[in-house]
Order: C-alpha cells, then sequence, then structure tokens
C-alpha cells in the first residue's frame, strides 16, 4: 500500500521550501510519483529540468519522461501547467531525446494506473 501519495508530495514541499532541502524533498515527491501522484510526478520532472538536485544533473530525458507521467494522471490545474513544460522542453530537446523519453514514460505509466485502479477495488 502507498498510503496517500498526495501527503508524500505535500511532505516534500514542506522539506524543499522550508527546510531548504532539495534532495531530501526529490525523495519524497519520487515516492509520490512512483505512487501515482501526478504532482509528485511534476516535481520530479522538475528536479530533473532543473538539476536541482545533487544526483539530479538536469536531464532532458528524464525531465520529458516525468512530465509525461504526471500529464497522464493530472488534473486541472496542473494539468495546463504540465502542458505548457512539455511545449517548453519540446522545443529544446531532440526527436531522439523526445523518444527515448515517451518510451520509458509508457513503461512506468501503465503500472501506476494499474496500481491506482486495485487500490480503489479495496474500498
Amino acid at each position: 500500500s502507498h498510503g496517500r501519495p498526495d501527503a508524500y508530495t505535500y511532505w516534500g514541499k514542506i522539506v524543499e521550501f522550508r527546510m531548504q532541502n532539495a534532495k531530501k524533498a526529490f525523495t519524497w515527491y519520487k515516492k509520490a510519483a512512483d505512487a501515482g501522484d501526478a504532482e509528485g510526478a511534476f516535481y520530479v520532472a522538475k528536479a530533473y529540468c532543473e538539476g536541482s538536485v545533487d544526483k539530479t544533473k538536469s536531464n532532458s530525458i528524464d525531465c520529458y519522461k516525468w512530465l509525461n507521467i504526471a500529464k497522464a494522471n493530472a488534473k486541472e490545474p496542473l494539468l495546463s501547467v504540465v502542458q505548457d513544460a512539455i511545449k517548453t522542453v519540446e522545443e529544446q530537446i531532440s526527436p531522439e531525446e523526445k523518444a527515448a523519453a515517451l518510451k520509458q514514460a509508457k513503461a512506468v505509466t501503465p503500472a501506476q494506473e494499474t496500481k491506482k485502479k486495485r487500490s480503489f477495488k479495496l474500498f
């Protein structure tokens, strides 16, 4: 069980913005994203796009991959923000990078959707 993925994202924001610890916040955002939280996936993408975490050097493929994972689960108003970010990144990456990122995103997204559906059947 993943608990409440949105709570992981919320805690990540507290750690990043109040405690000023981007590296530890990334761990929480990734946990939320892995559990299917669109906002968590957006913050993971942001870290990769900006290279704001030590281990996370600016990486176009991972940036675009996680934006597309976020898009798969996002609702408004986050969806518009994610779509705008995707357009911006698309202007800066090669067709090969885009294809690699989309392939990786598709490998992650269905598993998250399956986990999400299973958890709802329990209630």
